[in-house]
Protein backbone atom coordinates (compact mmCIF):
# COMPACT_ATOMS: atom_id res chain seq x y z
CA UNK A 1 0.00 0.00 0.00
CA UNK A 2 1.50 3.65 -0.72
CA UNK A 3 0.19 7.02 -0.80
CA UNK A 4 1.65 7.42 -4.99
CA UNK A 5 -1.06 4.35 -5.43
CA UNK A 6 -3.76 6.38 -3.93
CA UNK A 7 -3.30 9.61 -5.52
CA UNK A 8 -3.32 7.98 -9.04
CA UNK A 9 -7.00 6.31 -7.73
CA UNK A 10 -8.09 9.74 -6.69
CA UNK A 11 -6.91 11.39 -9.47
CA UNK A 12 -8.59 9.07 -12.24
CA UNK A 13 -11.97 9.95 -10.16
CA UNK A 14 -10.69 13.35 -10.16
CA UNK A 15 -15.06 14.97 -9.84
CA UNK A 16 -15.57 12.95 -6.59
CA UNK A 17 -12.57 14.93 -4.99
CA UNK A 18 -11.19 18.06 -4.30
CA UNK A 19 -7.94 19.05 -3.12
CA UNK A 20 -5.87 22.15 -1.43
CA UNK A 21 -2.03 23.14 -2.68
CA UNK A 22 0.43 20.83 -0.39
CA UNK A 23 1.69 21.54 2.71
CA UNK A 24 5.56 22.62 3.67
CA UNK A 25 7.62 21.30 6.15
CA UNK A 26 7.43 24.43 7.85
CA UNK A 27 3.68 24.30 8.15
CA UNK A 28 3.90 20.84 9.72
CA UNK A 29 6.46 22.41 11.93
CA UNK A 30 4.34 25.03 13.31
CA UNK A 31 1.41 22.90 13.90
CA UNK A 32 3.52 19.95 15.38
CA UNK A 33 4.52 23.37 17.89
CA UNK A 34 1.40 24.06 18.85
CA UNK A 35 0.19 20.43 19.47
CA UNK A 36 3.20 20.05 21.15
CA UNK A 37 3.82 16.32 19.22
CA UNK A 38 5.03 15.30 16.24
CA UNK A 39 2.46 14.00 13.72
CA UNK A 40 2.34 10.07 12.73
CA UNK A 41 4.61 9.79 9.46
CA UNK A 42 1.60 8.50 7.51
CA UNK A 43 -0.15 11.92 8.23
CA UNK A 44 2.68 13.73 7.74
CA UNK A 45 3.16 12.56 4.02
CA UNK A 46 -0.52 12.97 3.32
CA UNK A 47 0.11 16.46 4.49
CA UNK A 48 2.30 17.03 2.31
CA UNK A 49 0.65 16.14 -0.97
CA UNK A 50 -2.38 18.49 -0.18
CA UNK A 51 -2.92 20.25 3.14
CA UNK A 52 -6.80 19.39 3.35
CA UNK A 53 -8.88 17.80 1.36
CA UNK A 54 -12.59 16.55 0.23
CA UNK A 55 -12.45 12.83 -0.97
CA UNK A 56 -15.41 10.45 -2.29
CA UNK A 57 -18.39 13.14 -2.90
CA UNK A 58 -17.59 14.58 0.92
CA UNK A 59 -17.69 10.89 2.61
CA UNK A 60 -14.17 11.69 3.96
CA UNK A 61 -13.15 14.85 4.61
CA UNK A 62 -9.12 15.39 5.96
CA UNK A 63 -9.16 18.93 8.12
CA UNK A 64 -6.49 21.52 6.79
CA UNK A 65 -3.53 22.16 9.23
CA UNK A 66 -4.50 25.62 10.05
CA UNK A 67 -8.16 27.05 10.65
CA UNK A 68 -9.48 29.10 7.81
CA UNK A 69 -12.25 31.13 8.03
CA UNK A 70 -13.25 29.68 11.57
CA UNK A 71 -13.34 26.82 10.09
CA UNK A 72 -12.77 23.34 11.59
CA UNK A 73 -8.19 22.17 11.32
CA UNK A 74 -6.20 18.99 12.61
CA UNK A 75 -4.61 22.36 15.45
CA UNK A 76 -8.10 22.80 16.63
CA UNK A 77 -9.99 20.03 15.92
CA UNK A 78 -9.41 17.55 19.00
CA UNK A 79 -9.76 20.49 21.32
CA UNK A 80 -13.14 21.62 19.55
CA UNK A 81 -14.46 18.05 20.59
CA UNK A 82 -13.16 17.31 23.52
CA UNK A 83 -15.58 20.34 25.07
CA UNK A 84 -18.48 17.84 23.92
CA UNK A 85 -17.35 14.16 24.39
CA UNK A 86 -14.76 12.28 26.19
CA UNK A 87 -11.97 11.37 23.64
CA UNK A 88 -8.39 9.55 24.49
CA UNK A 89 -6.13 12.01 25.07
CA UNK A 90 -3.79 10.07 22.56
CA UNK A 91 -6.50 10.79 19.79
CA UNK A 92 -5.70 13.33 16.80
CA UNK A 93 -8.91 14.57 15.06
CA UNK A 94 -8.28 15.06 11.71
CA UNK A 95 -11.37 14.71 9.60
CA UNK A 96 -14.86 13.51 9.40
CA UNK A 97 -17.53 11.48 7.06
CA UNK A 98 -18.99 14.70 6.40
CA UNK A 99 -21.90 13.78 8.48
CA UNK A 100 -21.76 13.77 12.30
CA UNK A 101 -18.88 11.22 12.67
CA UNK A 102 -15.05 11.67 13.35
CA UNK A 103 -11.70 9.92 12.55
CA UNK A 104 -8.75 10.79 15.03
CA UNK A 105 -5.28 8.60 14.80
CA UNK A 106 -4.10 7.14 17.73
CA UNK A 107 -0.79 9.94 17.78
CA UNK A 108 1.48 7.68 20.43
CA UNK A 109 3.28 4.30 19.72
CA UNK A 110 1.41 1.16 20.53
CA UNK A 111 3.23 -1.89 21.39
CA UNK A 112 1.19 -4.66 19.69
CA UNK A 113 1.31 -6.76 17.11
CA UNK A 114 -1.82 -5.38 15.56
CA UNK A 115 -2.09 -2.05 15.91
CA UNK A 116 0.46 0.63 14.70
CA UNK A 117 -1.06 4.19 14.74
CA UNK A 118 -4.87 2.85 14.63
CA UNK A 119 -8.20 4.85 13.14
CA UNK A 120 -10.89 6.07 15.51
CA UNK A 121 -14.20 6.23 14.41
CA UNK A 122 -16.19 8.75 17.15
CA UNK A 123 -20.15 8.94 17.19
CA UNK A 124 -21.91 11.83 16.99
CA UNK A 125 -20.08 14.14 20.00
CA UNK A 126 -23.52 14.63 21.83
CA UNK A 127 -23.78 11.07 22.80
CA UNK A 128 -22.40 8.50 25.35
CA UNK A 129 -18.79 7.99 25.81
CA UNK A 130 -18.46 4.68 24.55
CA UNK A 131 -19.67 5.67 21.30
CA UNK A 132 -16.24 4.75 19.98
CA UNK A 133 -14.87 2.63 17.28
CA UNK A 134 -11.92 1.46 15.71
CA UNK A 135 -11.93 1.20 11.84
CA UNK A 136 -8.30 0.94 11.04
CA UNK A 137 -4.96 -0.39 12.28
CA UNK A 138 -3.17 2.16 10.58
CA UNK A 139 -3.92 4.92 8.04
CA UNK A 140 -2.89 3.21 5.31
CA UNK A 141 -5.43 0.50 5.30
CA UNK A 142 -8.15 3.18 6.44
CA UNK A 143 -7.53 5.32 2.98
CA UNK A 144 -7.23 2.53 0.94
CA UNK A 145 -10.32 0.57 2.10
CA UNK A 146 -12.58 3.37 2.94
CA UNK A 147 -11.36 4.74 -0.94
CA UNK A 148 -12.21 1.46 -2.67
CA UNK A 149 -15.90 1.05 -1.14
CA UNK A 150 -17.03 4.43 -2.22
CA UNK A 151 -15.43 4.69 -5.68
CA UNK A 152 -16.99 1.10 -6.20
CA UNK A 153 -20.22 2.04 -4.43
CA UNK A 154 -20.60 4.77 -6.63
CA UNK A 155 -19.93 2.75 -9.77
CA UNK A 156 -16.98 4.51 -10.68
CA UNK A 157 -13.64 4.01 -12.55
CA UNK A 158 -12.85 0.15 -12.74
CA UNK A 159 -9.23 2.02 -13.53
CA UNK A 160 -9.18 3.27 -9.99
CA UNK A 161 -9.96 0.13 -8.46
CA UNK A 162 -7.47 -1.88 -10.46
CA UNK A 163 -4.60 0.31 -9.10
CA UNK A 164 -5.94 -0.46 -5.08
CA UNK A 165 -5.70 -3.31 -6.22
CA UNK A 166 -9.65 -4.49 -4.92
CA UNK A 167 -10.21 -8.07 -6.05
CA UNK A 168 -12.72 -8.69 -8.92
CA UNK A 169 -14.68 -11.01 -6.49
CA UNK A 170 -15.18 -8.08 -4.04
CA UNK A 171 -16.59 -5.79 -7.08
CA UNK A 172 -19.15 -7.36 -7.05
CA UNK A 173 -22.37 -8.41 -4.79
CA UNK A 174 -26.19 -8.43 -3.64
CA UNK A 175 -25.68 -4.47 -2.52
CA UNK A 176 -21.85 -3.25 -2.76
CA UNK A 177 -22.90 0.35 -1.39
CA UNK A 178 -23.82 -1.97 2.44
CA UNK A 179 -21.71 -2.01 5.42
CA UNK A 180 -21.91 -5.82 4.72
CA UNK A 181 -20.00 -5.25 1.56
CA UNK A 182 -17.52 -3.02 3.19
CA UNK A 183 -16.81 -5.70 5.71
CA UNK A 184 -15.64 -7.47 2.97
CA UNK A 185 -13.35 -4.64 1.80
CA UNK A 186 -12.03 -4.01 5.42
CA UNK A 187 -11.46 -8.00 5.46
CA UNK A 188 -9.54 -7.99 2.25
CA UNK A 189 -7.31 -4.95 3.27
CA UNK A 190 -6.88 -4.72 7.16
CA UNK A 191 -7.24 -8.88 8.15
CA UNK A 192 -5.50 -7.91 11.27
CA UNK A 193 -8.92 -5.96 12.20
CA UNK A 194 -10.30 -7.13 15.07
CA UNK A 195 -14.04 -6.12 14.04
CA UNK A 196 -14.43 -5.92 10.00
CA UNK A 197 -17.49 -4.52 10.64
CA UNK A 198 -17.16 -1.80 13.56
CA UNK A 199 -20.36 0.65 14.70
CA UNK A 200 -20.14 3.41 17.03
CA UNK A 201 -23.31 3.15 18.30
CA UNK A 202 -24.47 -0.52 18.67
CA UNK A 203 -21.03 -1.81 19.08
CA UNK A 204 -19.29 1.49 20.55
CA UNK A 205 -16.32 1.30 22.60
CA UNK A 206 -14.90 4.01 25.63
CA UNK A 207 -11.88 4.62 26.43
CA UNK A 208 -10.71 2.25 28.59
CA UNK A 209 -11.75 -0.72 26.42
CA UNK A 210 -10.03 0.52 23.64
CA UNK A 211 -7.09 0.75 24.82
CA UNK A 212 -7.29 -2.82 26.77
CA UNK A 213 -8.34 -4.00 22.96
CA UNK A 214 -4.55 -2.07 21.97
CA UNK A 215 -2.92 -4.40 24.67
CA UNK A 216 -3.26 -7.22 22.41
Amino acid sequence: MSLQELVRAWQITASFHSFNPPATERDLEKVELELGFHLPVPLRELYLFSNGMHLLRGNLNIYPLLPENGKRALSNASIQCRELFQIPPEVLVFGDNGSDEHYGIWNTEIKSEIFKHPILEIGELFVDPDCMTVVATDLSPFLYGTTAFYILSSAGSNEALDVIGLPQEIRTGKDVSSNEHFSYIRKWIDPLLPDPDPEPYTKGLDTAQIKKLFAK
